[in-house]
């Protein structure tokens, strides 16, 4: 796993098939091995929104949030500092 910190927007790559994008650490966006970009429809913020275009580079398909919390669901990891994510809502120590 590979962590990039852009100021308040943060990119997990999770695995070659999976890259997330946190801004504020909220997951809003991320891509997909062979199916390419994607981003929430939800709005968060003006600042937000740049973080989006700046990563997707403007090519994204629109999901839902849960969509994206939904995909998170499905694995488990863990990033520096001893803290792990399994889902979008369970922090582990």
């Amino acid at each position: 796993m590979n962590i990039k910190r852009d100021g308040n927007a943060t990119t997990v790559t999770i695995s070659t098939e999976l890259e997330i994008l946190y801004s504020y650490n909220i997951p809003v966006a991320g891509w997909v091995y062979g199916k390419g970009y994607f981003k929430s429809n939800q709005f968060y913020s003006v600042t937000t929104s740049r973080h989006i275009n700046h990563y997707t580079r403007g090519a994204a398909v629109r999901v839902g949030q849960d969509w994206i919390y939904d995909l998170l669901g499905t694995i488990t990891f863990e990033v520096p500092g001893g803290i792990g994510c399994k889902g979008p809502w369970e922090v582990t120590r």
